[in-house]
């Protein structure tokens, strides 16, 4: 397993007026669930229209991906996770590729 970890980005939208944050929980599946669920109440109310979720065990551990948009700024990540957060600007959608894009690159993170 690896490290268990929170890595996080975000991209503003002037023009909408809103922020879509990518998230990538590598951690077991119990507590990358706590930790998704602290994240959905942090920016609450949040459109499920606009969040894209994978979760995925792969041989070097769990992950679990998401990407949500909201007009609220992320003020305190120890809210959401005491352990090893760190912001990863690699960390985002691929134009072409979508969110396939950002799980082809959290796998390789845990090679």
């Amino acid at each position: 397993m690896s490290r268990p970890q929170l890595l996080w980005n975000f991209r503003v939208n002037p023009e909408e007026r809103n922020v879509r944050y990518v998230f990538a929980i590598i951690n077991e599946p119990r507590e990358a669930e706590a930790i998704r669920n602290r994240i959905i109440s942090t920016f609450a109310p949040v459109d499920t229209e606009m969040l894209l979720e994978r979760k995925r065990k792969v041989a070097q551990g769990h992950y679990h991906i998401m990407a949500l948009t909201t007009q609220k700024k992320l003020e305190n990540l120890n809210e959401i996770s005491r352990g090893n957060v760190k912001r990863d600007e690699r960390l985002y959608e691929r134009q072409t590729t979508g969110i396939d894009g950002l799980e082809a690159y959290v796998v390789s993170l845990l090679r």
